[in-house]
């Protein structure tokens, strides 16, 4: 499995463009790994823990840093868990109506989902 990092692109930029980069570092790195690959990862409980740790650790705390304000921290949990739902569903353990999108599709179809998570103000209980 390659290594996650090279998603760092995405947060480079303006906030409005911020899906649609997260997105193409996705399926850019993704897509480079074959997928019987992907599978033998989702397999290795040493590589999963790495991509949890990536996930929940240093792009969590990326996105939140490059959101910022006072809740940026729930967005950014909730932008990794839109990721993250895609990376399984799409390369780990694909679901064969999510695997078989485009790039163009996913980025048309988790688009929104991402924006909301990245953009919404979560409310206070």
């Amino acid at each position: 499995m390659r290594r996650p990092h090279r998603s760092r692109p995405g947060l480079q930029g303006d906030q409005a463009g911020l899906a649609d980069r997260l997105l193409d570092s996705v399926t850019g790195l993704w897509e480079a790994a074959a997928p019987a690959e992907n599978r033998m990862a989702a397999q290795d409980d040493d590589t999963m823990r790495a991509l949890r740790d990536y996930l929940d650790g240093e792009l969590r705390l990326r996105i939140a840093e490059f959101l910022g304000g006072p809740d940026a921290t729930q967005r950014a949990t909730a932008t990794v868990g839109v990721l993250g739902g895609l990376i399984f569903t799409r390369y780990l353990n694909p679901i064969r109506s999510i695997g078989a999108l485009s790039p163009a599709d996913v980025r048309q179809l988790f688009g929104p989902a991402l924006r909301a998570a990245l953009h919404s103000r979560p409310r206070r209980a």
